[in-house]
């Protein structure tokens, strides 16, 4: 009976799959690895004891992120995301990102186990490991896309998804818009030649309708919201707007470098080394005939590969890791599809997968890790001068900026990160005197406490209204 059904999954370019015993007792022990490496990667996640520096929990006010970023939806959802403690929400971002690719091997037909490797060397790769430090604010756009697939699974058209999931995802996370084309991979598998075309054409307008409706909406919401049509980029995304065609081509020019050094980079923290790329490379050159069957499923992943970019034309912003959730899923859904579904060819997937998984596993650790270590560092240094329990002080005011060249100034020098490293202290109100009219009526006070710190030194004082000041100096 098992047989049978194997042999009625969709097995046009892959070939049917047949039951090996060799081969599935490897790809099994590839599927334990996998597991191990994705808990290895995210050990450290759930203790931080600091999270994403402009996360939901380090506010108690959030609207003055909603003209920057228009996630109104994240804006509805402030009060709720803060009842929540960090540590849950980290948990439910690694079980809920796992199930959600794991439901997209899965319907793909793939094995159980190496739908366990695809969906775990996911998560591994960094964008979505970055991401993991937001947790909260990435909640809403992972539900809506979980939510999607559902709906699919139960027969709602793709032009509904698209547009239905673009108008709440524009409101979150957006980067996570450009996952949706993966709930139809079942679809590109079983089509018939004549009609591959229109498929693919279907899906990409439809695709592209979904964002611009979403874009659209979420800039009439902000217009009663904040006065304003449209989210207002903060400076540090240092946007281009186009206005004329020699902008549109340093734009063009500007994203392209981008995504060539984003791609290497990403490439690189999973360890990814020329052998690698020529295995692949060999292994797309003997399955050709097989790949060009399914031209259109490629092309769709080669979209999803460029969509974050093609969607930063406009304005090109800074563009980082985080955001490339999209690209990084289709790499490893190539790889995973490239030996196709025979014995040898789910091995030689797992090994590739694996291989994978251990490069991403190494540098998510240390980049959490890294994380961690500096966070506590700066904790551990403020909680040793500010004497007693910063919750006593009516406030906690911080003054002074050293060398830029100076290794703590990365985030010392830093009003947003120096923020939430305050607040996981217990601050009851944390005032940056770096920033206009943030501490107007607070004092000097008398100092009470003083530590060397970064070549200089750091002093503590009270003023007459119990503020706390921390003041850096040379």
């Amino acid at each position: 009976m098992l047989n049978d059904m194997i042999r009625k999954m969709p097995s046009r370019f892959y070939g049917q799959w047949k039951p090996d015993t060799a081969a599935d007792l490897l790809v099994k022990l590839a599927a334990v690895l996998a597991v191990l490496f994705l808990l290895a990667g995210y050990l450290a996640l759930p203790t931080l004891p600091v999270f994403g520096h402009d996360e939901v929990h380090y506010y108690t006010d959030f609207f003055f992120k909603l003209p920057e970023d228009g996630r109104w939806l994240n804006h509805l959802l402030f009060d709720f995301s803060r009842s929540v403690p960090l540590p849950i929400w980290s948990l439910l971002y690694l079980a809920l990102s796992w199930l959600l690719h794991y439901r997209i091997a899965r319907s793909c037909a793939f094995d159980p186990a190496y739908c366990v490797i695809m969906a775990s060397t996911i998560l591994l790769v960094f964008p979505f490991v970055e991401m993991s430090l937001w947790p909260a604010t990435t909640l809403p756009a992972l539900g809506v896309v979980l939510l999607a697939s559902v709906l699919q699974k139960r027969g709602v058209a793709h032009p509904l998804i698209y547009l239905g999931a673009g108008l709440v995802i524009f409101g979150t996370m957006q980067t996570y818009y450009f996952l949706l084309p993966l709930l139809f991979l079942p679809q590109f598998l079983e089509q018939a030649q004549p009609v591959r075309w229109r498929l693919l054409l279907s899906h990409m307008l439809w695709w592209v309708a979904g964002s611009v409706a979403g874009a659209l909406f979420m800039s009439l919401l902000l217009w009663p919201m904040t006065g304003h049509f449209g989210p207002q980029p903060a400076d540090w995304r240092n946007t281009q707007a186009v206005h004329d065609w020699a902008s549109l081509v340093n734009n063009t020019y500007f994203v392209a470098s981008n995504f060539i050094q984003l791609l290497e980079n990403l490439l690189r923290l999973g360890g990814v080394t020329w052998g690698f790329i020529l295995i692949v490379a060999m292994l797309a050159l003997l399955r050709l005939r097989e790949l060009l069957k399914l031209w259109h499923l490629h092309l769709l992943l080669a979209a999803m590969l460029l969509s974050f970019f093609a969607f930063s034309l406009p304005l090109a912003p800074t563009i980082d890791l985080r955001s490339l959730v999209a690209m990084a899923t289709a790499i490893i859904l190539f790889i995973a599809l490239l030996p196709g579904r025979s014995a040898t060819g789910r091995v030689v997937g797992a090994l590739l997968l694996l291989k994978l998984a251990a490069g991403y596993s190494a540098s998510s650790k240390e980049f959490l890790e890294l994380h961690e270590t500096e966070t506590a560092w700066y904790t551990e240094k403020l909680r040793i001068l500010i004497p007693g329990n910063p919750m006593a002080y009516t406030a906690i005011a911080l003054h002074g900026t050293m060398d830029p060249e100076r290794f703590e100034a990365f985030i010392f020098n830093d009003p947003s990160r120096m923020h939430p490293l305050l607040v996981s202290l217990g601050t009851r109100k944390y005032l940056d005197c770096r920033i206009e009219d943030r501490c107007e009526g607070v004092g000097t006070g008398q100092t009470l406490a003083e530590i060397p710190f970064a070549k200089g030194r750091l002093t503590f004082s009270v003023d007459a209204a119990n503020v706390g000041i921390i003041r850096y100096s040379d």
